[in-house]
């Protein structure tokens, strides 16, 4: 039985702000959906499928300890299938890079909470294209990566919640204090990120760690 396109969308691995598209998204949008889809199941990216833990939603709960203590980097072969996501995820951003409707300009808090969610999907997109390139170039492992990108999606589900919640009910103390929030995330990821790049490659192992 097939899956809604959100839930598929997520569980072969695309990048959360494609995973929102409602339910009012246009045909070309939800094509687009489909063809990532069917990019990202392709058998070439099965050799990292499960250490990179594709199919993993936020609601599923952390990685498990097999996929989460992974100390191991991405061999040669595993390099080229990484860039392979690399390049289907950029393609599949610019499939999504398409103009959302905004509500008639009076209604300043619709158009806020838009804003919002808009600015949360470019951040999920960029920080989590970061860690696929740092993942390909060994600046971590594939433990590292499972668990921080899952903690991406998780902050990230959670905070379009709250602005979806504060939209809807016209809030605007609780808008603004999801854009504090908003803020936060970026801030507090891009100083991971920042600090990855800055790491040797193959040097950065985690404690208590396995090896698969």
């Amino acid at each position: 039985m097939r899956l809604p396109f959100e839930r598929w969308a997520i569980r072969f691995g695309i990048l959360i702000a494609a995973c929102m598209v409602n339910a009012g998204a246009s045909a070309a949008a939800r094509l687009s959906i489909e063809h990532c889809i069917d990019d990202l199941a392709a058998g070439e990216l099965d050799s990292i499928r499960s250490k990179a833990d594709l199919s993993r939603m936020a609601t599923d709960g952390p990685p498990p300890f097999r996929i989460a203590l992974n100390d191991t980097f991405a061999t040669d072969s595993e390099r080229a299938d990484i860039a392979k996501w690399i390049r289907i995820q950029n393609l599949c951003r610019r499939r999504f890079a398409v103009p959302r409707s905004m509500p008639p300009p009076g209604i300043a808090i619709e158009a806020a909470s838009l804003q919002q969610a808009s600015a949360l999907s470019r951040i999920v997109q960029l920080s989590v294209g970061r860690l696929i390139r740092a993942l390909y170039c060994r600046e971590l492992t594939y433990g590292e990566f499972a668990r921080k990108r899952y903690e991406l999606t998780r902050d990230a589900a959670a905070l379009r919640s709250v602005i979806d919640d504060a939209g809807l009910g016209a809030d605007q103390t609780k808008l603004r204090q999801t854009l504090r929030q908003l803020w936060y995330l970026k801030i507090s990821w891009n100083t991971y990120l920042w600090r990855l790049d800055a790491r040797r490659p193959a040097t950065v192992h985690i404690h208590g760690a396995i090896n698969t």
